[in-house]
């Protein structure tokens, strides 16, 4: 995924031309801290030093006609909105009215470092994604916001 697909620090997200209709969901975010290849998934948790709140947009009307470019579908300018990543991996994190427990997502972003790191290395800096399937509409002039236990995460404004 090109960098120019993440939005960050509090940047709103301008909905591209070229679907009608998206959505989002929302996910949890993990920061790789250490170099490492086929990972064991119990040294996973020592890969991970930060975790986050993040959206994952989609071009509703794209994807319903493109599923054999499904994968340009997620390289677009704003395919994901992050959140701040802290050191908590423990808690609640919420958007409007989404709740994700951290400890149970947390573990899967454990499993997701384990198996990523038998096909690819692992750096510091990378950013592991566990979405959910909980979601919603995305619409100009929306504001989303989210927190990790009620501590302010993510703000994007929809444009």
């Amino acid at each position: 995924m090109p960098d120019s697909a993440i939005i960050k620090d509090g940047k709103p997200f301008f909905v591209p031309p070229f679907s009608e209709r998206w959505n989002y969901r929302v996910g949890i975010v993990a920061r790789i801290c250490r170099l490492g290849k086929n990972i064991g998934r119990k040294f996973a948790p020592r890969y991970v030093d930060g975790v986050g709140i993040c959206l994952l947009t989609e071009p509703v009307d794209a994807m319903e006609h493109a599923a054999a470019h499904n994968a340009l579908l997620q390289a677009y300018e704003g395919a994901v909105i992050l959140g701040d990543i802290s050191r908590s991996d423990f808690g609640v994190a919420k958007v409007d009215d989404i709740e994700l427990t951290l400890g149970d997502e947390i573990e899967r972003i454990y499993d997701i470092v384990a198996d990523a790191s038998r096909y690819c290395t692992m750096k510091i800096g990378d950013l592991i994604v566990s979405s959910s399937i909980a979601g919603g509409t995305l619409e100009i002039g929306q504001e989303l916001t989210g927190t990790i236990d009620d501590i302010p995460a993510l703000t994007v404004r929809v444009r």
